[in-house]
């Protein structure tokens, strides 16, 4: 990891030359980029992306250095954590992800140029901690290259399944206001715990489903599981789950396509004419011209000699 502690783009250097005109300065004047061509903005920004991700491999290098030095208690930082939010201004979350990183690095570095190169994201180096060995990391890292965060936990739940949770409802505890004198252990506790995402891959196509609700859908749920308990009598949350969303789209789709049926209709009303218009001319002899707008066919035939009043039929 050596060259990664050092580089051309140093902090408190300007650069000069080509590499002067894609950066982007405090005092940037939003006319200089009205100058530049669409083709220009995307290829600086791209290089953008990538000056970041090096910038990112490198906090991470210097992170580890930190750690192995233990830098944070010289400037008095009871942890990793407390100096990377309190002294860096990490968020949370930010300081979690970095430190999960470094950690990892420092046991295979091979996945620095995974990082710096963009191939993984910190989230999903987070997801896939727990996996990572000496002897998979080529494995997991062609694996999860490119993926989303949620195909990766898709991949997680195919390497590692976890067997199915059982279903129940049950009451949250009262949520305790948060103290100010929390340690930077609990917090980073709380920090690794992300919020779980209310579908979440278990194993191969199986799924957790989690969500917090009032008593109203609680009492619904009771009152669905009584009344389909000769056809799901084990009571099962899933089941019960399925078919109210089914019944959903089914009740939904008939009102979507009803509305979509009536306003269609509605517009052909308005701007149709009556299913039969009559031409008529005064002369006798003429003829008088029936249409039909819905076959768009047009008849013609001899009017009769003396005039038709409006509430005679044609024959």
């Amino acid at each position: 990891m050596g060259e990664w502690l050092c580089g051309n783009d140093r902090g408190g250097e300007e650069p000069t030359g080509d590499g002067a005109r894609g950066c982007v300065r405090a005092n940037t004047k939003p006319r200089l980029l009205a100058t530049l061509s669409n083709e220009e903005i995307l290829v600086d920004l791209r290089s953008f992306v990538g000056a970041e991700r090096q910038s990112l491999a490198r906090v991470i290098v210097y992170l580890v250095e930190v750690e192995e030095r233990r830098i944070h208690l010289e400037v008095g930082c009871s942890s990793m954590f407390d100096f990377c939010t309190r002294r860096l201004g990490f968020s949370e979350r930010e300081a979690f992800r970095r430190l999960t990183a470094a950690r990892l690095v420092r046991r295979l570095p091979v996945l620095l140029d995974v990082i710096a190169s963009g191939r993984i994201h910190l989230s999903s180096l987070v997801l896939l901690r727990d996996l990572l060995t000496e002897a998979n990391v080529e494995e997991i890292v062609a694996a999860a290259s490119g993926k989303t965060k949620r195909e990766v936990e898709e991949l997680v739940a195919r390497m590692a399944p976890k067997p199915d949770v059982r279903a129940s409802i049950r009451k949250l505890p009262d949520r305790r206001p948060s103290s100010s004198t929390a340690s930077s252990q609990e917090a980073f506790t709380t920090a690794s715990q992300s919020p779980t995402p209310q579908l979440q891959a278990i194993a191969e196509r199986r799924y957790k489903l989690q969500l917090t609700a009032n008593e109203a859908p609680r009492d619904k749920l009771e009152l669905a599981c009584a009344l389909m308990s000769h056809q799901n009598p084990s009571g099962d949350l899933a089941t019960i789950v399925e078919r109210a969303v089914e019944l959903l789209i089914e009740k939904l789709s008939k009102e979507k396509l009803g509305t979509t049926s009536r306003a269609r209709a509605e517009r052909t009303t308005t701007t149709l004419p009556s299913a039969c218009s009559v031409a008529r001319t005064s002369k006798p002899g003429s003829a008088v011209v029936v249409r039909d707008p819905r076959s768009e066919e047009i008849a013609a035939r001899p009017s009769l000699d003396r005039p038709t009043s409006p509430s005679e039929s044609l024959e």
